[in-house]
């Protein structure tokens, strides 16, 4: 190995050497042949072949190297030898990957081809092949090249015939129906496959009406308000036998369409909470702020009450989006119906830079003015903070329903909650002054991944959270309850990044003084408190004493 390595240092191999060492036994010393042709680039026809041929060579390390050398050698076609390999690397967990990274860049202008090349392959034979479907259908959408054959020609070979494949298939309807809801495919490229796609997905619906693909292609076909579509989307989203992802699929389908039964489907699930799980009505209410409709507030308000105390600031956060959903919700703190305390100071704040001016007057007479930057104060209301704590023992297992309803719409913490802002189960609580201050005081230092961005929309929609992604194309947020909203630049009427932390100042004015023991409590703890080896961080008072089965924490 030594003296191949020192031959290959030379920058050139004998080919008659080359052919011979591309020939051993030696399935190490074959992968070196392989990687010093592609190195090389320029090599003779006959080495180039006998590269080409170590597509079916049962050694794993030999293949890796076949794919890595396939867009280097010079005089091959890269595409049919990654492909081949890719089929024949059985249950290998690193080619697959190698594979990916030199196939994607031809996808860019070679979508045609990749379809021809793979009509030659009997997928079902290829298990990684398929598998990688989705990400290529994804990849080739992205192209700068909009033409709609090679997705029309891929969907069209996994929804029937020899190669048809019906997972690969609804996962890339799946990814056509995203793009087409988030605005990213319009205008004459979503014409263009309407034009392709049309007929396959209606040959899908007809021939297999109740199988999962025909739901992918109804909500596919949804999206552009397809009357076929609408009536199974419409079905999809009612039905308790669908799987509540598979709802919500549905109900955004519907909601892209500006279907007008929608509210009322809405209205009937958010009604009954013993229906369907909280998470599934907070996701409803994460996808409702696409409905630029004025009854979207009556019918929140209305659930509201029924609504569980961690689900309702996913409520309150979705009607200070809208001026139209905003001002019933400020009325109906006026009329004594909703406590002040629902809204949080930063959504006071963005009510309070409305460009209407009966929205924002109700706002000043309820709220007053409000503070633009960190209000020094909060280090007052930290001391006070500091003594309430030490004379009012708090419970750590109450403290963690505390966390659940309020501080679980932002921050993870040993493995629960969303992941907006720090995963707080080893961060800002080295000890329990640090834990204060981050708590109550949060605008006094932000990293800068989590400084919050305000967006406002061409469509009257206000949202504020942190940037994910931001470029020429789309900026995407993630907002309270760990929600991703995708806004299309053309979309983007105004954007301002916050000197002010994402997480309100003012927790202590949404909780009682028992819960805001109790959440400290919880929080003071290195440990779950369920966990017997759980310890007080230090500088943190005492818990509160549980009867009978322990005083985990004391």
């Amino acid at each position: 190995m030594h003296a191949l390595w020192s031959l290959v240092g030379t920058g050139a191999l004998e080919p008659g050497f080359h052919r011979q060492v591309l020939e051993l036994a030696d399935g190490g010393l074959r992968a070196w042949g392989v990687r010093a042709a592609g190195n090389f680039r320029q090599v003779d026809a006959t080495v180039r072949e006998k590269v080409v041929s170590l597509t079916a060579d049962p050694d794993r390390d030999v293949l890796v190297q076949v794919a890595i050398a396939a867009r280097k050698l010079a005089g091959v076609e890269p595409m049919p030898i990654l492909l081949e390999v890719l089929s024949r690397c059985g249950d290998d967990v690193l080619i697959p990957h190698i594979v990916w990274q030199n196939l994607h860049p031809l996808l860019e202008e070679q979508g045609d081809d990749f379809v021809a090349q793979v009509r030659k392959i009997e997928l079902k034979r290829s298990p990684n092949l398929i598998g990688l479907m989705p990400r290529v259908i994804d990849r080739i959408l992205g192209r700068r090249n909009h033409d709609a054959g090679p997705i029309v020609g891929l969907i069209a070979m996994l929804t029937a015939g020899r190669n048809a494949d019906h997972d690969a298939a609804g996962k890339g309807l799946a990814a056509l129906a995203t793009r087409i809801q988030d605005g990213e495919i319009a205008g004459p490229r979503l014409e263009a496959l309407k034009a392709g796609l049309g007929p396959i997905l209606q040959t899908s619906l007809a021939d297999q009406p109740d199988s999962p693909i025909a739901l992918d292609a109804a909500l596919l076909a949804a999206s552009w308000k397809d009357p076929e579509g609408l009536k199974t989307a419409r079905r999809g989203f009612a039905s308790s036998q669908q799987s509540e992802t598979r709802r919500l699929q549905a109900l955004t389908a519907l909601i892209v369409a500006r279907d007008g039964s929608v509210l009322d489907a809405v209205a009937e699930a958010l009604a009954d909470p013993s229906k369907s799980s909280a998470d599934f009505r907070g996701r409803i209410l994460a996808t409702l702020g696409r409905v630029d409709q004025p009854q979207v507030a009556s019918l929140v308000l209305a659930a509201y009450p029924k609504m569980e105390p961690e689900l309702q600031p996913k409520a309150i956060e979705l009607l200070t989006q809208r001026t139209a959903w905003s001002k019933p919700l400020v009325q109906a703190v006026a009329a004594k119906t909703l406590s002040p305390s629902v809204l949080n100071v930063n959504q006071i704040r963005r009510l309070s830079k409305s460009k209407d001016p009966e929205l924002t007057q109700l706002v000043k007479a309820h709220w007053g003015s409000v503070r633009e930057q960190r209000n020094p104060g909060r280090e007052q209301v930290i001391a006070q903070a500091r003594n309430l704590l030490r004379n009012n023992p708090g419970d750590p297992f109450a403290g963690q329903q505390v966390f659940k309803k309020l501080c679980a719409q932002c921050h993870k913490i040993y493995g629960e909650g969303q992941e907006v802002g720090p995963d707080i189960t080893g961060i800002g609580r080295s000890d329990f002054e640090q834990l204060l201050s981050n708590v109550l005081d949060p605008s006094l230092v932000i990293g800068p991944a989590y400084q919050a961005t305000m967006i406002a929309t061409t469509d009257g929609r206000v949202l504020t959270g942190l940037v994910v992604e931001d470029n020429p194309q789309r900026v995407i947020l993630k907002i309270q309850g760990g929600k991703q909203e995708t806004i299309t630049r053309d979309e983007v009427e105004e954007k301002k990044v916050s000197e002010l932390s994402l997480m309100p100042e003012d927790i202590e004015k949404q909780l009682t003084t028992q819960e805001l023991a109790d959440l400290f409590s919880f929080l003071a703890l290195d440990k779950p408190p369920s966990d017997p080896a759980a310890k007080r961080l230090p500088g943190a008072p005492a818990n509160r004493p549980r009867p009978a089965q322990g005083q985990t924490g004391q």
